[in-house]
């Protein structure tokens, strides 16, 4: 479908509220990335328990090359905000085409042309279609799965992949992971902050864990963690809705 900005702004006292009230949600985004996702849950009612697991670091040769190959192409196919913000940062010409995995990663761009209604990159290669040798440039995260480039070589694109990111796991602090594994519920916005989870802290942790979009939860099950939500809709919004909604995510 075409891209429109997904980002809803939640004004505390504006919605009815739900299970979130009084509960205590885990966000394990990066940096600044923490603050509108804890803002829209702390509308909702929550108190939030930040705890970053992971940081982005660019990869500068990889973002030379972006910026060399970005007007070459027909297409830009993006799949993570990491990746949006450096696009957005070098600019793309007006007659290359946008596409994006999902919403969260159309709305840190300026604009864009197609978003995959399944949010991961099967769905991205099923929405963008046959290829018939038209080129597109990926731009994803250094150790980035396949799924994308090689669907989208199988269906008829000329491919071209950039990678000029990296997603690092760190360490949390000690005095907040006692705080993190009692709360509520965690939400893992990427498969990245999934593994580092399990790395930094093991498969247990709150009752319910929520992964925005089915490639994060596949993810984070394959590294033993218990995904009991997945926020179909790939946003921030989504996330606080499905938690806030969802009949699973009670007592």
């Amino acid at each position: 479908r075409a891209c429109t900005p997904s980002f809803t702004p939640i004004t505390p006292g504006a919605e009815p509220m739900g299970w979130l009230q009084g509960r205590t949600v885990v966000v394990t985004r990066s940096g600044e990335r923490q603050a509108p996702l804890a803002e829209l849950l702390r509308a909702r009612g929550a108190a939030v328990v930040e705890l970053p697991l992971i940081v982005t670091r660019e990869v500068p040769d990889e973002v030379e090359r972006l910026a060399a190959e970005i007007g070459r192409h027909q297409w830009l196919a993006v799949t993570s905000p990491s990746g949006a913000a450096i696009v957005a940062r070098l600019g793309v010409p007006a007659g290359v085409c946008l596409a994006t995995v999902g919403p969260a990663t159309a709305d840190a761009l300026s604009r864009c042309d197609l978003v995959a209604t399944v949010h991961n990159g099967a769905g991205l290669v099923a929405e963008m279609g046959p290829g018939r040798q038209r080129s597109v440039l990926v731009v994803e995260a250094a150790g980035a799965a396949l799924t994308l480039t090689r669907g989208l070589r199988d269906a008829g694109w000329v491919v071209t992949a950039v990678r000029p990111y990296a997603t690092v796991s760190m360490a949390p602090p000690e005095s907040q992971v006692a705080a993190a594994v009692a709360a509520d519920a965690v939400v893992f916005a990427s498969g990245s902050a999934a593994r580092a989870w399990a790395e930094q802290i093991g498969t247990h942790g709150p009752d319910v864990m929520l992964a925005m979009g089915p490639q994060t939860a596949s993810e984070a099950r394959q590294v033993g963690l218990k995904i009991s939500l997945v926020a179909t809709d790939h946003s921030l919004h989504g996330i606080v809705s499905t938690l806030d909604s969802t009949p699973h995510a009670t007592g």
